[in-house]
């Protein structure tokens, strides 16, 4: 895979998800050029130390949502972000993540105002009733920055210190068949575009695991 790739992948993901009826936004896909690497990412104004330290309070997601910090905003308020660095057309670094939307919107609601002015139009009150507990997860990637607790490739879920071991960095057509399998299966059914994503294979980059600790593995074509 290379950068030129990366970004077509992306692009081509985004429009199906406007075109299936489940995207209602979406920023621009960018190629950044920084220290020699390029940067297949959603925004111009987040530096990588930024890239890799959010997570899902709803000031964070409020945060998120203002700066435009997303690759593209599904219909129930969700949020995907999808990066890849790239150091000539070898991948250096990814994140690859799926933030859910704090607080429950009616569709039709969506239909006719912003998220940003229906968070404005509701009180603390029915902010508290509408609120959901549902934690982001995170594919990250980091090949220079790998150790045997912080494995180089890792899902991060619930907290910032959960990383578990991944077997290998994710394509895009990976995150896209765990991701919509798992949390929108009406769409995954309905969608055979979805369902037949590529999958690009990556070597494996796990370290030694310790006996019994689980990790994440996939079977390759």
């Amino acid at each position: 895979m290379t950068p030129a790739q990366a970004r077509n992948e992306v692009e081509r993901l985004i429009t199906t998800l406007f075109g299936i009826g489940v995207a209602i936004d979406s920023s621009p896909v960018l190629n950044l050029t920084s220290h020699g690497e390029t940067i297949v990412t959603w925004s111009n104004n987040m530096s990588l130390s930024e890239l890799f330290g959010q997570t899902s309070t709803l000031q964070e997601y409020i945060t998120t949502l203002d700066n435009r910090w997303y690759s593209v905003v599904l219909s129930d308020g969700a949020l995907l972000q999808f990066s890849y660095t790239f150091k000539g057309n070898t991948l250096k670094k990814h994140r690859l993540s799926y933030h859910p939307c704090p607080i429950f919107f009616q569709p039709l609601e969506l239909q006719h105002y912003t998220i940003a002015e229906l968070l404005q139009l509701f009180d603390g009150r029915e902010l508290r009733d509408r609120l959901r507990i549902e934690g982001a997860i995170r594919f990250d990637y980091d090949i220079d920055s790998g150790t045997l607790d912080h494995p180089p490739s890792h899902l991060t879920i619930s907290r910032l210190t959960s990383r578990i071991p991944v077997f290998a960095p994710l394509s895009l057509g990976h995150f896209v068949r765990f991701t919509f399998a798992h949390f929108y299966p009406e769409q995954w059914q309905a969608c055979e575009e979805l369902r037949k994503w590529s999958c690009s294979a990556f070597d494996t980059c796990l370290p030694d695991v310790e006996h019994e600790r689980l990790f994440i593995q996939w079977k390759r074509a």
